[in-house]
């Protein structure tokens, strides 16, 4: 029985390795979904689990949205309706993954060193906000705008979005 368990638990750390390394290191992922990239429903399903709200609003993107237990939002998911691809997205809960190497509720020292970190702006409260991407990031058409981190006065992340136009 024991041999069985250690078995498992070393396929199953073997297998999210796997995963790790699959992962271009110059592109951002959310739950192995690239950004920027075009996706069909069931794939989103897959990577991010159901949502409690999806719809396709009317400036024409399909939005998958999830709510804490009081119904406060706590991530979205934004896929221009034109070629299905992932525009942006808001996170606020620790359920969706960057890279397979941080979330919300990480402290900031999670981030890779090798990524570029922009401080942006610190309000009076301590709250941060930063702009990180990988280090090869290409700022393209396609990839717009980086990794926008909010952390606490703690350096703990409170928030991960990523939204065009910066």
């Amino acid at each position: 029985m024991v041999f069985f368990l250690l078995m498992l638990v070393s396929s199953s750390a073997y297998s999210q390795l796997q995963q790790v390394a699959l992962l271009d290191p110059d592109k951002i992922y959310v739950n192995g979904l690239e950004a920027y990239c075009s996706y069909s429903h069931q794939e989103v399903i897959d990577a991010l689990g159901v949502p409690d709200e999806y719809y396709l609003d009317d400036e024409g993107y399909y939005c998958y949205e999830w709510y804490d237990e009081n119904g406060k939002f706590i991530a979205g998911f934004y896929f221009i309706v034109t070629y299905r691809y992932m525009q942006y997205f808001e996170i606020g809960t620790p359920k969706f993954s960057i890279n397979n190497l941080f979330r919300v509720g990480d402290h900031i020292s999670k981030i890779p060193s090798s990524w570029k970190k922009e401080l942006k702006y610190t309000s009076e409260s301590g709250m941060r906000t930063f702009y990180c991407s990988p280090a090869n990031w290409v700022n393209t058409y396609e990839r717009r705008s980086p990794l926008i981190v909010y952390c606490d006065e703690r350096g703990f992340i409170t928030e991960l979005a990523m939204e065009t136009g910066i």
